[in-house]
């Protein structure tokens, strides 16, 4: 596949020290980008200046606030000017990101070096790059933590948390639009999101929560809403969730654990109860589970392992029973599992990876063997793939 035109990819202007050599007898204002807030989805513009004798910018104090306007203070041409606005425009100012659609990839890149990052989105269709584009700027205090399908309307949307727990969806129609969504709620920053998948089967995205203490909870979610819900007990903290899936091909999201001696389980859920589980093995701690997916379209999710080395391996599952395991291949380290899902519409997971220098590939997977695949090209490191509890 030919490679990504980054012409295209980064087209907004964030110099600090520029002069404009351009000349003109009338001062423009231009939207260069959109600022939206995950808690109120509301877009803020971030303006540039250019006057009549070419601007000089020295500083660039950008001042985000969750609920007020947003500030633009700079020097402009030897003088302080401030520019504060608030837009609900169709942010074509801001720039356009080749993207590519099937399984979707999320990118996030700061800007400035301040407070504020893009967010964009590549829908995938194989190795195919159909459309793409910008989804806006949101203040950098806010992450994705999540993505599922929330509202069951069979596209996946966004989780969001900030700094200070505040929690928010985005619900998504492609890319190119938000259809809908809003806060979720605030929960104290000692929980924290730890998977996302439809525990209670209804065909919508759920959230799983831990605290500091071990306390573990899901949400069941339809849309914005919390529809119920509640503790799944208290586990250890030498235990992490290392994953989720339907391990049992329940039509129900479980839940995979690991502790800190290498030892291995599964909780099998029906809701907020646990119906069966227990020991899957214990591996040593030079190997990660890096990833969980259905890899030979047999319904159940299976496990994706990496070590230290590079080597990679599935485990195929049916419920706690391991039906069997694979070597993939070794790969260098200066690579990464970016994310699982499946990128070719087959009914199998597959693989995505990217370098230390921005390259992108993905890895067609049939159980054990990788049918297919290849480059998607190379996005500047600026970039981040954002596949935390997706698939």
């Amino acid at each position: 596949m030919r490679g990504l035109d980054t012409s295209r990819l980064f087209t907004q202007d964030h110099a600090r020290h520029r002069i404009g050599p351009e000349r003109g007898a009338a001062l423009q204002v231009h939207v260069i980008g959109q600022i939206i807030d995950p808690l109120e989805l509301v877009e803020r513009a971030v303006f540039r200046h250019v006057d009549g004798l070419g601007y000089r910018v020295v500083d660039e104090r950008l001042q985000c606030g969750l609920y007020g306007e947003m500030g633009f203070d700079r020097e402009v041409g030897g003088r302080d000017e401030a520019v504060r606005g608030r837009g609900r425009g169709s942010g074509r100012g801001a720039p356009q990101l080749k993207r590519i659609v099937g399984q979707q990839e999320l990118f996030r890149r700061p800007i400035f070096g301040k407070h504020i990052a893009h967010v964009a989105m590549w829908l995938m269709n194989g190795m195919s790059s159909i459309a793409g584009g910008n989804l806006g700027v949101v203040p950098t205090s806010w992450s994705i933590v999540g993505q599922r399908d929330f509202n069951g309307d069979g596209n996946s949307d966004i989780l969001w948390r900030n700094t200070s727990g505040a929690t928010a969806i985005w619900l998504m129609n492609g890319t190119s639009s938000i259809t809908g969504g809003g806060s979720i709620g605030t929960v104290p920053t000692s929980w924290s999101i730890v998977g996302t998948g439809d525990f209670n089967g209804d065909g919508k995205g759920d959230i799983l929560w831990r605290d500091t203490s071990g306390n573990t909870a899901i949400w069941f979610m339809n849309g914005t809403s919390s529809t119920g819900g509640g503790s799944i007990g208290t586990v250890p903290t030498s235990w992490s969730i290392v994953g989720t899936g339907d391990f049992n091909g329940d039509g129900m999201s479980d839940i995979l654990w690991r502790d800190t001696s290498g030892n291995t389980a599964i909780w099998l859920m029906n809701g907020i109860s646990t119906i069966g589980g227990g020991s899957i093995g214990t591996v040593p701690t030079s190997w990660s589970i890096i990833g969980t997916g259905d890899f030979n379209g047999d319904g159940m999710s299976d496990i994706l392992w990496r070590d230290t080395s590079g080597n990679l391996a599935v485990w195929f599952m049916n419920g706690i029973r391991n039906l069997g395991g694979a070597f993939l291949g070794s790969v260098p380290t200066s690579w990464s599992v970016a994310e699982t899902g499946d990128f070719n519409h087959d009914g199998k997971s597959d693989i995505l990876w990217r370098d230390t220098s921005g390259n992108t590939a993905v890895w067609f997977m049939d159980g054990a063997s990788s049918t297919a695949g290849g480059s998607l090209g190379t996005v500047s490191t600026d970039w981040t793939i954002q596949g935390l509890n997706a698939d």
